[in-house]
């Protein structure tokens, strides 16, 4: 498999030497070789896994072999012979052909020429940094603490559709005053919101016991004894003392310029001084990549995003999820002694997120724990590790009231789903009078889903091609979108808070 994306990555690298930059919009399809049949053939490619392409005047299709007249080019495109030639089909890696060429079934893939793919990567870089790093997505929710509101989480960042929907739990690092608290949720960006439940979940702690979600979210661990790891090495072995306090002065590192995809592997040393159960606490976020991943690829449907979010939802999750296109960076493994202890698989760029990886029952002695992940994905602020008391008990409760006010439009009613258009605001407020006198660690658990609107001046990039590599090779789609991104990925985050959506007389 690897050498076929090798070569994919090839041959689309290089079929950009033939022609210039001119869009031009062919109605081409990509379909599988035992397809097609005998007839003529106005411009069918075959293209070889070595890079190199075959260009057929007519087919003739005799079991597994294709017989024609046509020309053989190299990979730089170079004219290496014409003539009558025989091909096995497992040999051919992709065929494009137009749709009146042959007596073929069509398929939902659309193909644009591919000499196009570098091309559409030729671009500016300005633009994009301030039209399409738009602050966003999913909605962001906000604490009042007796003196001013403060960002607390963002709610179900990749369900960006019905069919992805999930539930997203969150700490809510505050404690907020007794009696009532309210939760306010916003929409801050370009897009539809639906926020189809909200709870609240109270973990009771001990004294000097802290909580925090494992990374699967499906448990909470109650800690205590927390401190800093001893030293955490960067992957060039430089030792950092950024992630030893909680203060927004993260560690990250930027990503490789060859390959998106690229891990990098992060040292941490821990020291056990006591036998016992143990656990490593990481506070983190993401860095802008999945969002300009998102984003990019909005733009390269077009004016056709509404038809790919309905083939999406049709398809549903199992598919999407299976194919683990943005899978491939959405996880920090942690890894003592050769063993995956957990995952981290949370994204959003905009809040910290919290989470506890135990690491099972240590003797005393130093260890060395991995964080091996995608390279300029993670934002890391703390690493530190605690003794693991036990799993706590969540209690759950709902909202006993909901204050519609914020949202624009009128007749709005106090029940789920919550729709929210940019700007709008919504309060959920939650008795917390009966839990007085002992502590508590909170929770937003929030389940829902937003669709991303597409942008007029994103659709300029509309690129079928680009679309099909996203769903047949991603690894390719990737490797094709490394430049374009390292060279927007330092001013990104500018863009990105810059662009953040606010209605006059909003929080």
């Amino acid at each position: 498999m690897k050498g076929k994306i090798k070569a994919a990555i090839l041959v689309l690298a290089l079929i950009s030497v033939v022609g210039g930059c001119t869009y031009k919009h062919l109605d081409r399809y990509l379909v599988k070789p035992e397809r097609l049949k005998s007839g003529k053939a106005a411009g069918i490619k075959f293209h070889m896994w070595d890079g190199s392409v075959y260009v057929a005047e007519s087919i003739k299709v005799e079991g597994d072999y294709i017989t024609f007249k046509g020309s053989l080019y190299s990979p730089s495109r170079r004219l290496v012979e014409k003539g009558r030639f025989k091909l096995h089909k497992d040999s051919i890696a992709l065929v494009e052909v137009n749709e009146y060429s042959l007596s073929l079934n069509k398929v939902r893939t659309l193909l644009i020429t591919v000499d196009v793919v570098m091309c559409a990567i030729s671009w500016t870089p300005l633009a994009f940094v301030t039209v399409k790093a738009a602050f966003g997505s999913c909605p962001v929710y906000y604490t009042y603490d007796g003196h001013r509101w403060n960002l607390e989480a963002e709610g179900f960042s990749m369900s960006i559709a019905k069919s992805l929907m999930e539930t997203d739990i969150d700490m809510l690092e505050r404690t907020p005053p007794a009696g009532t608290l309210s939760v306010v949720a916003k929409n801050e960006a370009l897009e539809t919101q639906y926020i189809v439940d909200q709870k609240l979940i109270l973990v009771e702690k001990g004294e000097d016991e802290e909580v925090y979600t494992t990374p699967d979210e499906r448990a909470f661990l109650r800690v205590k004894n927390e401190r800093p790891v001893k030293a955490f090495l960067t992957e060039d072995g430089n030792r950092t003392d950024m992630v030893k306090v909680r203060d927004g002065y993260e560690y990250r590192s930027w990503a490789d310029s060859n390959n998106l995809l690229t891990p990098e592997t992060l040292r941490v040393r821990i020291e056990v001084e006591r036998a016992g159960r143990k656990g490593l606490v990481i506070t983190y976020r993401q860095t802008l990549m999945t969002t300009f991943l998102l984003y990019q690829s909005i733009a390269y449907m077009g004016w056709n995003y509404p038809k790919y979010l309905k083939m999406l939802e049709e398809k549903g999750k199992g598919s999407f999820r299976k194919r683990g296109v943005f899978a491939r960076f959405g996880k920090l493994k942690v890894i003592l002694n050769g063993e995956v202890m957990g995952e981290i698989s949370e994204v959003g760029p905009i809040a910290h997120n919290n989470a506890a990886v135990d690491l099972g029952y240590l003797n005393e002695g130093e260890y060395e724990v991995l964080l091996v992940g995608t390279k300029g994905f993670w934002k890391i602020d703390y690493v530190g590790v605690a003794d693991v008391v036990g799993e706590g008990n969540p209690v759950v409760i709902s909202p006993f009231d909901m204050d519609v006010s914020g949202i624009q439009r009128g007749g709005v009613g106090k029940e789920f789903p919550v729709i929210l258009l940019p700007g709008d605001t919504v309060v959920f407020r939650f008795d917390l009078s009966r839990y007085s006198g002992r502590s508590y660690r909170l929770f937003l658990a929030s389940t829902g889903y937003y669709y991303e609107w597409q942008r007029k001046e994103w659709v300029k990039e509309e690129n079928p091609v680009m679309l099909a590599l996203l769903y047949t090779l991603p690894d390719v789609y990737f490797r094709l979108l490394t430049p374009k991104y390292k060279e927007v990925e330092r001013a990104l985050e500018e863009g990105f808070w810059n662009s953040k959506y606010e209605r006059k007389g909003g929080l």
